[in-house]
């Protein structure tokens, strides 16, 4: 099953953006974007930006593995498929920790901030 492209890429996402879950619960705010895997990304939907918080260098086991899977590689190959197709943002919580959310996660920009399809509870979350 193919996930349709997110209206909002995470290429265009500046740090410090406002971060709320499908509820309006406020959960943090971005702290950096993990643009798509440039080997499997739309080559067209690809441009260099001067927004600074891109990591054009694709590895999310430094961030995701340690940090919300403890080091174990073993988690879903559909969830691979969506950090390197659509890439990530990482959201930092005022009190320490965060989620990181793929790009087919958000669902639409209000007022300079994100607004997320999911609730809190179904995101990856670190502490």
């Amino acid at each position: 099953m193919k996930t349709l492209v997110p209206e909002i890429p995470v290429r265009l996402i500046p740090p410090g953006t406002l971060v709320f879950d499908s509820t309006g619960k406020p959960l943090g705010e971005v702290e950096y974007v993990q643009t798509a895997d440039l080997q499997n990304a739309d080559e067209t939907r690809l441009y260099n930006d001067a927004l600074g918080n891109r990591q054009y260098v694709w590895s999310f086991s430094e961030d995701i593995l340690e940090k919300v899977f403890q080091g174990d590689d073993l988690f879903d190959a559909d969830l691979t498929e969506r950090l390197e197709r659509f890439g990530y943002i990482n959201i930092v919580m005022p009190g320490g920790g965060g989620y990181f959310v793929t790009g087919d996660q958000i669902d639409h920009e209000e007022g300079g901030a994100l607004f997320l399809k999911q609730q809190e509870g179904h995101l990856l979350r670190y502490r």
